[in-house]
């Protein structure tokens, strides 16, 4: 709920989720309880961007002519240590077993679920029958959304901002939702289960993400190559994968059927949205302003970029794509740390004893392709995977 609900456009339910785990680590620390705070090869590197970023606040801020830059700063600071250390220091202290494992898993697949019932109830409300739920759900930022996809179908965002966002959520944790009703779904509740992987599959076409509709299939085809080299498990697997995706096909063939959509359009609209789109041109023109900055930027602002925020102070539009953007603020140096700790992080996947590894790939992978067309690095979503799988390598059930 980063939208929904929300108190504030700052304060929502992640926030206070991650606050309150913050108190329960100094509370429990200070009735003499020890806490395991073990830091990690990924920590230094987070702890170098931290301080890139802080670098390059302090020595652009001659320039700052609002309290925006201050905001981006506060924003960076906040999201890596109560979105991706609070967390990862949490859970090393309450994952000691398999059993504790699975209820996070179990968490997740049920967070998931509830966004995609909503998600669901609020596309089919708005596109059959004229109700807009939106007008009885308080939502700080982004309170008029209607976007529309191949001219008359209004896109789900369930409790986040905007639609694509919301497939972003689920290209992380949904396929960590799958795992944990296959692998650990109990068999009295395999209907239900069953249930739930169709309703997550439709809340995803309800997004009618053009992002997702390349981005998964790509993700995918990674987790599942790497899967097959390391594990050499041909046959059977081949098969597995097969029933499953012969099983999503008739989910899809069955909502075209009844939501009478043409296959034409639908590829209409994502060679539209690829290629010739106002939200494409748009992305260009501002990575052009950037472009045209960096080429006649000193070797220092190249640097360490020219601070959080910084957009305004220098006439530009902000750019809205993840990487293109850390470049602009934090300069090559941050940008290549933040890389780093991509690769560690992929690393340490990897090298997790557990098949569930590759689910985690599939998740790590989409978002951080999905980084390359948004720039919200303040949502939790990515930084609590990485402290999840950080916690899991090399001792997952």
């Amino acid at each position: 709920m980063t939208s929904a609900f929300a108190v504030s456009g700052i304060i929502n339910l992640p926030v206070i989720i991650s606050i309150s785990l913050f108190v329960g680590l100094i509370t429990y620390s200070f009735l003499g309880r020890r806490v395991n705070a073990v830091f990690i090869l990924e920590d230094f590197f987070i702890g170098a961007l931290l301080l890139v970023i802080f670098i390059s606040s302090l020595v652009n801020s001659y320039a700052a002519i609002d309290f925006k830059p201050f905001n981006h700063l506060l924003a960076y600071s906040f999201s890596i240590f109560f979105f991706y250390y609070v967390p990862r220091v949490t859970l090393s202290n309450i994952i000691d077993t398999e059993k504790k494992f699975v209820t996070i898993l179990k968490i997740v697949n049920y967070a998931v679920f509830f966004a995609c019932l909503y998600a669901i109830f609020e596309f089919t409300g708005k596109n059959l029958f004229g109700f807009d739920v939106d007008r009885y759900v308080f939502r700080p930022r982004v309170q008029e959304y209607e976007p529309l996809a191949l001219g008359y179908i209004i896109r789900a965002r369930s409790f986040v901002e905007e639609s694509g966002h919301f497939a972003f959520y689920l290209e992380i944790f949904a396929p960590i939702s799958f795992y944990y009703s296959i692998k650990y779904g109990e068999r009295q509740y395999r209907l239900f289960h069953l249930f739930q992987i169709i309703i997550v599959c439709f809340a995803l076409l309800c997004t009618v993400s053009v992002s997702s509709i390349i981005i998964i299939p790509i993700a995918f085809s990674i987790s599942f190559i790497l899967f097959l080299y390391r594990e050499k498990a041909y046959a059977k697997t081949i098969k597995d994968i097969f029933i499953w995706l012969v099983f999503l096909l008739g989910i899809f063939i069955v909502v075209f059927w009844i939501s009478d959509i043409n296959l034409e359009q639908i590829v209409n609209h994502v060679s539209f949205k690829v290629i010739d789109s106002s939200s494409v041109v748009d992305r260009i023109s501002r990575l052009r302003g950037i472009e045209k900055l960096l080429l006649n930027s000193n070797a220092f602002h190249l640097l360490i970029g020219y601070g959080p925020g910084a957009y305004k102070a220098l006439g530009l539009n902000p750019v809205n794509m993840l990487y293109p953007n850390l470049l602009f603020e934090i300069g090559l140096l941050g940008l290549l740390i933040f890389g780093v700790f991509i690769f560690f992080t992929g690393l340490r996947i990897l090298h997790i004893q557990e098949r569930i590894k590759y689910i985690f790939l599939f998740s790590f992978f989409s978002s951080v392709m999905h980084f390359s067309l948004i720039s919200n690095y303040w949502y939790p979503w990515f930084w609590f995977l990485c402290a999840f799988v950080l916690l899991q390598n090399g001792k997952s059930p």
